[in-house]
């Protein structure tokens, strides 16, 4: 495997952008420059854009929020191709790391491969990344593609290797091929993004045809003779004889520039990342084949070579730092103020939603240090058994806790304390995240036309959740109870060696999944106990023939809140990301010190278990408007 050795010598700026330019036209079978019209001479120069890298990477150093797409469809193979993912997962990494916020849009078939490669480089990256899949075309694609550049307030989008529409409306692949019905409008966002002022769009593409890479002169016709030239434009379009190394040298000039450039993979993690693509189904799109030991790689070019090429570039860019070391390091702000968020809870689960949340918004925020302060009543589980009005006083008096804490805002983690919500925070004065309200915006947006949900007997029999789903303008929702799903969780059945507990684990989570429709669109995991047995669901998924539905944890979408919220954004943020989170501190209501010393256990050394001074019940009920129903949850 290749190692970075040393090049030898320092190398200039001049130099730098010299190699840099010949790195990115370097004729390997195919390339830019060498890429011929049919029967025609070499085009004169050609359709590349000397010093778009560059751009790209100076301005991705000043951004914070962006979106970046991938998505080629190899319509001879049926599969999806090794070039696009690899790169974008290398850039969303650094830029990640570096303290941006990064969405990953993709289609359903590029998807899984993304993950892969990116989970070669880091797993937590893999599980929290937001990664949102889009398979729409036409009016729905427009509408989907409207909606997720406004979401999160993007000031940047990427296309690598993303298959744009001609000036007719046609996506033709390199040899002539319509592949409308094949690939999603992934372009979509890019032509929106090019009508949005305050919005960067940025292009990588390899042959002419892809987003970005509009009106440039020079591409070429497609080799059956017809137009395959994209007329998707962006702002700064980057050339390269492959995608992957487009994106891939982006995000290096963007780690040199900032002073990180230990951020980039090790030619040996690089390695195995494309192995890992390969291995999830990507394909060499010039030889169709998936496999490295028959010299598969991306466009004709084996895996070996590539990873030649990029030890080549690190080299470089090494040699480059002995010259020019970057300022940028000493630029990064002091360690900014923590932004403090509340969790509350009844029991154990909310130690499962926090561990979560964490892992999400480190990789979605990464810039925000946030520390976890959590309250968790013990004391008066489950809260399931209870009346609406011991509801109503026992969250108020959680969340009265959680305000003398000083925190900034409360993040609910009890769907059973939501029921009752707007009962319950009199006095709080501090924002409060209802996990019902989020949880039903992401079925609404996320669900399709027949969600379903598993959740605890009070919150099945409650009409809260479908409810508000249908107040929201969404489908019907189905709910599906499970009685003892949080008990098993809290005994520990789902860490146990146990075969007896495994069986008996596996027998009552296979019970209530045989209980969703078999044509349902989505199942949400309406309890925050059950994503600690999402593996155990999902295999009860794939037994019931449930296998392409997607289970959905909603504490995603409650970190998405949090993130986006007015106290987290007014809050002083890192301008890389923080290397380390806060430790999570917890308060249980229960005095027992065996409990005590078992959530303890279970946070290990990322946080502390204390327990929580009194309050009376009375306090919490003075404080609770006295308008709630009397019915039972």
């Amino acid at each position: 495997m290749p190692a970075t050795e040393p090049l030898g010598v320092a190398l200039s700026e001049a130099d730098l952008r010299a190699y840099i330019e010949a790195l990115l036209t370097h004729v390997r079978r195919r390339g830019i420059v060498g890429f011929r019209h049919p029967g025609e001479g070499m085009p004169e120069p050609g359709f590349h854009q000397p010093g778009a890298a560059m751009r790209a990477a100076d301005h991705l150093l000043h951004n914070s929020r962006c979106v970046m797409l991938t998505g080629q469809y190899n319509v001879a193979a049926g599969k999806a191709e090794t070039d696009g993912p690899i790169g974008v997962a290398v850039l969303a990494y650094v830029l990640n790391r570096l303290g941006r916020e990064t969405t990953i849009v993709t289609d359903g078939l590029n998807e899984p491969i993304f993950r892969r490669a990116l989970a070669a480089l880091s797993p937590e990256a893999a599980f929290g990344m937001r990664v949102v899949t889009m398979d729409k075309r036409g009016p729905q694609a427009a509408e989907r593609a409207t909606w997720l550049l406004h979401d999160r307030r993007i000031d940047t989008v990427i296309a690598s290797e993303t298959p744009a529409r001609n000036e007719e409306g046609v996506k033709r692949n390199m040899r002539g091929v319509v592949i409308n019905g094949f690939n999603s409008d992934l372009d979509e966002l890019l032509l929106q993004a090019n009508r949005m002022q305050h919005v960067t769009s940025i292009g990588v593409g390899d042959g002419g045809n892809e987003a970005g890479m509009g009106g440039l002169s020079g591409i070429p016709l497609a080799r059956d003779g017809s137009v395959m030239a994209s007329a998707v434009k962006a702002d700064i379009p980057v050339t390269s004889w492959n995608s992957n190394l487009g994106a891939i040298t982006i995000a290096a000039l963007l780690a040199h520039k900032a002073g990180r450039l230990d951020l980039m993979p090790t030619p040996a993690q690089f390695h195995a990342l494309m192995h890992e693509a390969m291995a999830a189904g990507a394909i060499d799109g010039v030889s169709r084949s998936g496999s490295p030991s028959a010299g598969a790689g991306v466009d004709g070019v084996s895996l070996s070579t590539h990873t030649e090429i990029y030890a080549d570039l690190l080299r470089h860019l090494q040699a480059a730092e002995q010259v020019a070391p970057t300022q940028a390091g000493q630029a990064r702000s002091p360690d900014a103020a923590r932004h403090m968020v509340g969790f509350f809870d009844s029991s154990d689960g909310g130690m499962i939603a926090v561990a979560n949340l964490q892992k999400y918004l480190r990789q979605r925020f990464p810039h925000l240090d946030i520390q976890f302060v959590g309250m968790l009543d013990h004391q008066n589980a489950p809260y399931g058994t209870k009346t609406d009005a011991e509801l109503i006083a026992m969250t108020n008096q959680g969340l009265m806790r959680l305000r003398d804490l000083s925190i900034n805002e409360i993040a609910m983690a009890c769907n059973t304390a939501c029921l009752n919500l707007k009962f319950a925070t009199g006095g709080v004065k501090v924002p409060v995240l209802d996990l019902i309200q989020v949880s039903a915006d992401a079925i609404v947006a996320q669900g399709g036309p027949r969600p379903c949900g598993l959740s605890t007997m009070a919150t099945a029999k409650s009409t809260r959740y479908p409810d508000t789903v249908r107040e929201k303008g969404g489908p019907a929702l189905r709910m599906v109870g499970c009685p003892d799903l949080a008990t098993l969780v809290n005994e520990g059945a789902h860490q146990s060696l146990d075969p007896a507990v495994q069986q008996r684990l596996d027998k009552a989570v296979r019970s209530y999944v045989q209980q969703v429709p078999k044509d349902a669109t989505s199942v949400f995991m309406l309890c925050t106990h059950y994503p600690a047995l999402a593996p155990q669901i999902r295999r009860a998924m794939d037994q019931c023939g449930l296998s392409q539905v997607p289970l959905i944890d909603p504490m995603e979408y409650q970190a998405e809140k949090i993130g986006a919220s007015k106290p987290a954004r007014g809050a002083p943020a890192h301008l890389t990301a923080v290397e380390r989170p806060a430790p999570v501190l917890v308060y249980t209501t229960s005095t027992d010190p065996a409990k005590v010393e078992s959530l303890q256990k279970l946070i290990g050394d990322h946080g502390h278990v204390m327990i929580a001074p009194p309050r009376r019940v009375e306090d919490a009920r003075h404080n609770a408007p006295s308008s709630a129903s009397s019915t039972t949850a």
